[in-house]
């Protein structure tokens, strides 16, 4: 994809995946698609901000037989039909007691 690439839609999601021995899973917690009249309406040049409520598990976890982990993920798809993908990992953890 090149900066001259005209972007035709977006996806964001928040999701979970495990890592390790077995069989790994994933679930999508939070899931948007912008469509092409969305991206042009888009000041993509400006912070976008993406706000959603996460569940109480699962927790985000390091073991060394599995590692459970949350990230924000953003996918770009251009006109020409090439797309670019971004993940930013975080920390899912219990609230602190009281808290719920």
């Amino acid at each position: 994809m090149s900066t001259s690439d005209p972007i035709e839609e977006i996806e964001i999601s928040v999701m979970w995946y495990t890592e390790g021995k077995g069989d790994e899973d994933f679930k999508v917690h939070y899931f948007r698609r912008y469509a092409h009249q969305d991206v042009a309406q888009m000041d993509l040049c400006s912070e976008q901000v993406l706000s959603t409520k996460l569940p109480y598990s699962p927790l985000s976890y390091e073991g060394q037989l599995l590692r459970i982990r949350w990230c924000v993920r953003l996918r770009i798809f251009a006109a020409s039909g090439s797309e670019v993908v971004a993940q930013h990992p975080f920390q899912l953890v219990a609230p602190p007691c009281g808290d719920f």
